[in-house]
């Protein structure tokens, strides 16, 4: 079911969006889906204590990759100002 809402949503992307999703999110969800643990059965709250990585180690879940940072706007596409008010005088 999951999967259905991806592929039916992922048409409401902007093409870019899209594309970074098809190229590094999905084959990443397919891994770690693929190889963690199940994890509904895992009681987390005899966890909580331990390191975040020896868990992810035990249980065998990838993080997920950084997203990428959005490229820079062009110079000279900033809104323009209207007049600034004049500081109040003391």
């Amino acid at each position: 079911m999951p999967g259905l809402a991806v592929a039916g949503a992922q048409f409401r992307l902007k093409p870019q969006d899209r594309m970074i999703l098809q190229q590094q999110f999905l084959p990443w969800a397919l891994r770690a889906g693929n190889n963690c643990h199940d994890l509904m059965t895992i009681y987390y709250e005899r966890h909580i204590e331990e390191d975040l990585d020896d868990l992810r180690r035990l249980w065998r879940i990838i993080p997920a990759p950084a997203a990428p940072k959005p490229a820079p706007k062009a110079s000279g596409s900033s809104p323009e100002k209207g007049p600034s008010s004049p500081a109040p005088s003391t």
